[in-house]
């Protein structure tokens, strides 16, 4: 009787743990595999065409920044770490300098993450890509 105890007590616990590690993952994949943009004026200004400055997340932790010109990747700028803590984002970037700077952003709703303290305009305002 106490081994059937204890053998129904490991699969409970293992079960309870199992449950808040799901948990968890879905809270914090919620971005992986999204895209968000925004136009790159400056980058249309030197090269010319339609460019967006585009962050990819790629992980639960890391994500991609690249520009892009006229639906091709025409400048990759790195592989960074960020953190979320929803509302806020945070994209540490390494500079080419070997500096990290960090970008804070706020969602303001499911399609839209602003740069912090930045109203929303053109330059500050990511959307999420969402193919047509």
């Amino acid at each position: 009787m106490k081994r059937m105890f204890m053998v129904c007590m490991t699969m409970v616990m293992l079960f309870a743990l199992g449950c808040d590690k799901n948990e968890e993952v879905g809270l914090d994949d919620r971005l992986v595999g999204t895209k968000w943009q925004t136009r790159d004026s400056i980058h249309e200004a030197f090269y010319g065409g339609v460019c967006y400055d585009v962050y990819e997340f790629i992980s639960t932790t890391e994500v991609e920044n690249y520009t892009t010109k006229n639906g091709n990747v025409d400048d990759m700028n790195g592989t960074f770490k960020y953190e979320l803590n929803y509302p806020y984002i945070t994209i540490y970037e390494v500079k080419s300098d070997g500096n990290i700077s960090e970008l804070d952003f706020v969602f303001r709703d499911s399609r839209t993450m602003v740069r912090d303290g930045e109203n929303i305009n053109e330059y500050a305002s990511y959307m999420k890509y969402i193919r047509q």
